[in-house]
């Protein structure tokens, strides 16, 4: 064996067992920013109607989009950040204008944020 296949056996043998071994602490790492997390004041963003935010003279905030992989969490995740959205602009309210299951097992929804005081 010469020096460099020796040199090179060697390099795969401590190096490419050290990968292997920290393949999924590494992929688990990279991972963990693309999920999405509650943000502080979601539980209080409540679904409601159109006819419901109306009534209750709710405050128009922002539209909402949110589009989840089903690796991502699918339709959970896409509500939740939808959640998120409203919450992070001092709303409490979200009025759901679509749902959409994709055959991929994701989700995708649209709607409105609003801020009502009645809560």
């Amino acid at each position: 064996m010469s020096a460099y296949s020796e040199a090179q056996q060697y390099f795969v043998d401590s190096h490419g067992s050290a990968i292997i071994k920290y393949l999924p602490l590494v992929i688990a790492a990279l991972t963990a920013g693309c999920a999405t997390s509650p943000a502080p004041d979601v539980e209080n963003v409540r679904i409601v109607t159109q006819d419901a935010a109306n009534a209750l003279k709710c405050k128009h905030l922002l539209q909402v989009n949110s589009a989840k992989s089903a690796s991502q969490g699918g339709m959970p995740a896409a509500h939740l950040d939808a959640r998120n959205q409203v919450a992070k602009a001092g709303g409490n309210a979200l009025v759901l204008k679509s749902q959409v299951n994709t055959q991929q097992g994701g989700g995708e929804i649209a709607g409105d944020g609003y801020s009502c005081a009645s809560f």
